[in-house]
C-alpha cells in the first residue's frame, strides 16, 4: 500500500532534517539544549501553522509543496552552512531569533505534506486508517532518528539532511503517483 510507505518515509525524512539541524546549530547557538529547544520550537511551530493552513485552505492539491520543500531546504541547509560559524552577532537572543525566522518558512512546507494525505485518505472513504498511519508515522521517526545518526556519524551532517530532502523528494513522487492513478481510475 502506497500510503503505508508515505507515512513512514513522512517521519523519517522529517527527523533526518530536524535532528541534523539541531546538531549543526549546536555550536552557532552555543549550547545544545538551546538548539534543541530553538529547533523544535521554530520547526514545530511553523509545521503547526502550514498544518492548519493546507488543512483549511488547501493551499496545495498535489506534489508541488514537496517541490517547494525540496527547494525550501536546499535554501536551508545552503544557509546554515554559512552562519555555523558567523561571528557577526554575538548576543544569544539574536541567534535563537535569527535562526527561528530562518527555519519557520521550512517548518511551514514540512507541515503541509501529512493533512495533505489525510485528506487523500478521506476522499478515499478511508477515515478509519487514520489512527494506523498515525502509528506508521511514528515508526518512521523513530527509525529515521536512528538512521539519521547511524547517517550522520558515518558521512557528516549534510549528507543526512540531503538524505531527508531526498526522502521528501520520494515523497512529492509517491503523491504524484497516487494522483496520475487516481486521474487514470477516473477518466
Amino acid at each position: 500500500m502506497i500510503i503505508n510507505h508515505f507515512f513512514i518515509m513522512l517521519g523519517m525524512a522529517f527527523m533526518f532534517i530536524e535532528i541534523t539541524l539541531i546538531q549543526k546549530m549546536t555550536v552557532f547557538l552555543e549550547h545544545p539544549t538551546t538548539s534543541f529547544v530553538t529547533i523544535i520550537t521554530a520547526l514545530l511551530l511553523g509545521a503547526g501553522i502550514g498544518n492548519f493552513m493546507q488543512a483549511k485552505k488547501e493551499f496545495f492539491q498535489d506534489y508541488k509543496a514537496l517541490i517547494y520543500l525540496v527547494f525550501v531546504s536546499s535554501i536551508v541547509l545552503i544557509i546554515i552552512n554559512q552562519i555555523i560559524y558567523w561571528q557577526g552577532i554575538n548576543l544569544l537572543w539574536q541567534k535563537v531569533i535569527l535562526v527561528s525566522l530562518l527555519l519557520l518558512p521550512l517548518g511551514f512546507f514540512m507541515g503541509i505534506p501529512f493533512p495533505m494525505v489525510l485528506k487523500m485518505l478521506k476522499d478515499k472513504q478511508k477515515d478509519s486508517l487514520v489512527p494506523y498511519f498515525w502509528g506508521i508515522n511514528g515508526v518512521g521517526s523513530v527509525l529515521g532518528s536512528g538512521l539519521t545518526l547511524i547517517i550522520a556519524l558515518k558521512f557528516g551532517f549534510n549528507v543526512s539532511f540531503i538524505v531527508g530532502i531526498i526522502l521528501y523528494s520520494l515523497l512529492g513522487l509517491l503523491i504524484k503517483i497516487n494522483y496520475r492513478m487516481e486521474g487514470n481510475k477516473n477518466g
